[in-house]
């Protein structure tokens, strides 16, 4: 190597240190910036993954929530079916099985249906009136009497 000795101001030789020094900085800080960009590209990939494999958990979760409720949904209404339809049924064969008739009047009034607890109400009855209770049916001397028993101990 071949060097050459040159005599330059000290002004010049200040500036030409002062511009290398921030030439030297500014390449410093690039190359700091390059290894950030490549670093925070590595975490962005691995950041997409994760978030691509989070949204795909998530839909099919979101899928097997809906299939979940529906299934709940069609059990439901089934069952709610299945009691209306045993209820309906039910109630269908305790009115062919009750054959009795109830009134209730007070004495001297006009009898209502003892099953429809407005109609009686509606009677003004106290404790102490004197009441008709008009049982008619296949087992009317059961019935009578146990009305008759409730009405006696009432309190």
């Amino acid at each position: 190597m071949n060097n050459k000795m040159i005599t330059i101001p000290y002004a010049d030789a200040i500036e030409y240190g002062e511009n290398t020094s921030a030439l030297f900085k500014a390449l410093w800080e690039l190359t700091d910036l390059i290894r950030l960009e490549s670093d925070l590209k590595k975490h962005h990939r691995a950041y997409l993954h994760v978030h691509e494999e989070l949204e795909d958990c998530a839909d099919e979760m979101a899928a097997r929530m809906q299939e979940i409720f529906d299934e709940t949904t069609d059990c439901v209404i089934g069952l709610m079916k299945d009691v209306h339809e045993t209820f309906r049924v039910r109630k269908q064969e305790a009115a062919e099985d009750d054959a009795d008739t109830v009134t209730i009047a007070k004495e001297g009034g006009n009898p209502v249906p003892a099953n429809s607890i407005l109609s009686v109400m509606g009677l003004g009855i106290k404790q102490g009136d004197s009441v008709v209770i008009d049982v008619q049916g296949a087992d009317d001397e059961t019935v009578a009497d146990n009305l008759l028993n409730i009405l006696v101990n009432a309190e």
